[in-house]
């Protein structure tokens, strides 16, 4: 069920980012044109939303690691937050890159 919320969350983030580039420039190469400084909001909300993930994980390994009896699942636990992890500073690395590109 979660999952079907992220999935909407990026297809409505897609159809906002094509309308927008249509209503900005009006013509079909504007999908390789180079896009303004507002769309370095996509990376910061990528990394909120890993950074979310992050909190959530560490708080089920604490879960796990204080109140379950087997903790087998814990391996699990650190194993998911790795790559997320990763997803969070690439897109927080990424979002500082594009503000650092586009100020004047």
């Amino acid at each position: 069920n979660n999952i079907s919320y992220f999935i909407l969350f990026y297809f409505i983030l897609l159809l906002y980012i094509i309308m927008n580039l249509f209503q900005k420039r009006g013509e079909v190469g504007s999908f390789f044109a180079p896009l303004d400084g507002t769309y370095c909001d996509y990376f910061y909300y990528l990394s909120i939303i890993n950074f979310i993930l992050l909190l959530y994980i560490f708080f089920t390994a604490l879960y796990i690691f204080f109140f379950e009896k087997k903790r087998d699942s814990l391996f699990h636990v650190i194993l998911v937050s790795l790559p997320t992890f990763v997803g969070y500073f690439t897109n927080r690395l990424l979002y500082s890159m594009c503000v650092g590109s586009t100020q004047a």
